[in-house]
C-alpha cells in the first residue's frame, strides 16, 4: 500500500501548525505597523529639529496632486452631472458645438451597437455589412471634424479646459 500520500497530508498539516503557532507569537498586525512607523519616525526625524521635519513635510505635500471631485468620480467610473453654471460658462457658440458633437457621439454609439448586432446575424451579407460600415466611418469622420472645430473655436476663445473635450 503507498503511504505518500497520507505522508504528504501529514507533512503539511505540521507546517500549517507551525505556521499557526509562529504568528501567534508574533503581536498583531496593527501592532507591528505601529512600532515600524514609530521606529521609520524616529530614524528619520528624530534628531530633526521641529523647522525642519515642517520643512521636509512641507517638501512632500508639494509632490502631492490633487483631484476635483469631478475627475474622483471619472477615475471611478461614476457618471458624472454636469450643473448648469458649467454650460453657462461656455460661450454660445462652443456650447452649441459641444452639444452636438455629444449628440453626435450618441448616435454614432448607436450605431456602432447595432452593427454589432448585425455582424452577429448569420446570413447576413457581406454588401449590407459594407454599407453600415460605411456609414459608421462617416459618422466617425463628422465627429472629428466636429472635434477639431471645437478645440479651434476654444483656442480662440482663450478657453484652455482639456475637460470640455474629455467626453467627447
Amino acid at each position: 500500500m503507498d503511504t505518500s500520500f497520507p505522508k504528504a497530508q501529514l507533512n503539511v498539516m505540521n507546517s500549517n501548525i507551525r505556521l499557526t503557532k509562529e504568528q501567534s507569537e508574533q503581536p498583531p498586525a496593527s501592532e507591528r505597523l505601529r512600532a515600524e512607523v514609530k521606529e521609520e519616525a524616529l530614524n528619520e526625524g528624530g534628531h530633526k529639529s521641529i523647522a525642519e521635519r515642517e520643512q521636509a513635510r512641507k517638501e512632500r505635500q508639494e509632490d502631492r496632486v490633487s483631484l476635483s471631485e469631478e475627475a474622483l468620480k471619472r477615475l471611478r467610473g461614476e457618471e458624472v452631472t454636469k450643473t448648469e453654471e458649467e454650460e453657462d460658462s461656455l460661450p454660445p457658440h462652443i456650447s452649441a458645438l459641444k452639444k452636438q458633437a455629444e449628440k453626435l457621439k450618441e448616435k454614432l454609439d448607436e450605431k456602432l451597437e447595432a452593427f454589432e448586432e448585425l455582424q452577429r446575424q448569420p446570413n447576413v451579407s457581406p454588401e449590407v455589412l459594407e454599407m453600415h460600415m460605411k456609414e459608421l466611418q462617416m459618422m466617425q469622420a463628422q465627429l472629428s471634424q466636429l472635434k477639431e472645430s471645437l478645440a479651434e473655436a476654444m483656442e480662440e476663445a482663450g478657453i484652455v479646459d482639456p475637460s470640455v473635450l474629455a467626453d467627447l
